[in-house]
């Protein structure tokens, strides 16, 4: 596969940058009194305890109480509405977060916070207006760029996301969810050139990735690469049993290698999976006339009549004739004749 050697401008770091965690302890305005106080001390770390339990209720009883004797301490409020968050309770998060930037216009939990709750709500534009502003604030972190790339793509808007993951990329080039991310919209939009050089610059980062890797055989078959796909998606599955999300790719990429008996056993596992597509019975007809089996042949083929809806319909007609050529069953051939030249399409005629 040919590969560009790198769009981007890569830059080392040890770890992701992510937004500040809403457990760190920064710079609060909690006065000594407070933080000497054991009381206090030990119900604030009870809260934490009851926080990463998911005990989201008993955590906010605590820190309610605990916000009566300190109502100006911005931990509190992150962690009071980190609770109203995972409990569904958008509209007090929301406030939660917004008296926190009443004192700290530049609190990057509030502000990435008010961000989620936005996608959450669908108010994408704000959402793209709050990252924007953490952007600003610090214009090295690249799960900021990384979120407006998300919410770009929700957007609709392809440039934009694939101009944020670029952005991303090129502070962290080991985030191998926004190779995939980016890799996906490259391929949506058919710039398939890129997209094959951001999957291989995916993989070398992390060769087993199984996302990058169906990625990849997504694009080779787009691209007419039949037996890269075969390859990519054998070398996943190694000895094990095809499931469905391989069996449409890998049994479409085995009927264009001509690879019939192949083909069979991917395109039966879609019709257990409740597949039920008229293209699925057109090849299991042809796999299965191409390895002698007459029968099954013009059984699926007369299937995928029946429930033809697409535009290949008049092919398998066409196919169907030539199934019971072969099959000897010069009656219903003959028939089948007749009704192509009527241009009728009526499969119960068909017996």
């Amino acid at each position: 596969m040919k590969y560009f050697k790198t769009p981007y401008t890569f830059f080392i770091f040890l770890s992701f940058f992510t937004c500040s965690s809403l457990f760190c302890l920064s710079q609060s305005n909690d006065s000594n009194e407070e933080q000497l106080n054991p009381s206090f001390v030990q119900q604030t770390s009870d809260a934490d305890r009851l926080i990463i339990e998911h005990k989201y209720e008993k955590a906010l009883t605590i820190l309610d109480s605990l916000s009566i004797i300190s109502p100006e301490n911005l931990i509190l409020k992150e962690r009071s509405g980190l609770c109203y968050y995972r409990l569904g309770m958008l509209s007090r998060a929301k406030d939660v977060y917004k008296e926190i930037l009443k004192t700290d216009t530049a609190h990057s939990v509030a502000l990435n916070q008010l961000g989620q709750i936005c996608i959450k709500e669908g108010n994408l534009m704000e959402s793209i207006q709050y990252y924007n502003r953490l952007t600003r604030i610090d214009s090295t972190n690249s799960y900021y760029f990384k979120q407006l790339g998300q919410i770009q793509s929700k957007a609709g808007s392809i440039l934009g996301a694939i101009s944020m993951y670029s952005k991303t990329l090129t502070l962290n080039p080991r985030d191998i969810e926004v190779y995939a991310s980016l890799a996906e919209l490259l391929i949506e939009t058919e710039i398939m050139e890129i997209a094959d050089s951001i999957i291989g610059m995916g993989l070398q980062v992390d060769s087993t990735n199984y996302n990058l890797k169906m990625l990849q055989a997504k694009s080779a078959f787009q691209q007419n690469r039949f037996e890269e796909v075969t390859e990519v998606i054998e070398g996943i599955l190694h000895e094990k049993d095809t499931i469905p999300i391989f069996a449409n790719l890998l049994g479409s990429s085995y009927y264009r290698l001509k690879e019939y008996k192949k083909v069979i056993p991917c395109m039966q596992l879609l019709l257990k999976s409740d597949y039920d597509q008229d293209w699925i019975y057109f090849y299991l007809g042809i796999a299965y006339r191409e390895t002698g089996n007459e029968e099954l042949s013009t059984h699926h083929l007369k299937l995928a009549v029946q429930k033809g809806i697409s535009k290949n319909i008049d092919s398998y007609y066409t196919q169907l004739g030539i199934s019971y050529d072969k099959a000897n069953d010069y009656s219903n051939a003959i028939l089948l004749r007749k009704l192509m030249s009527m241009n009728k399409t009526n499969s119960c005629c068909i017996e």
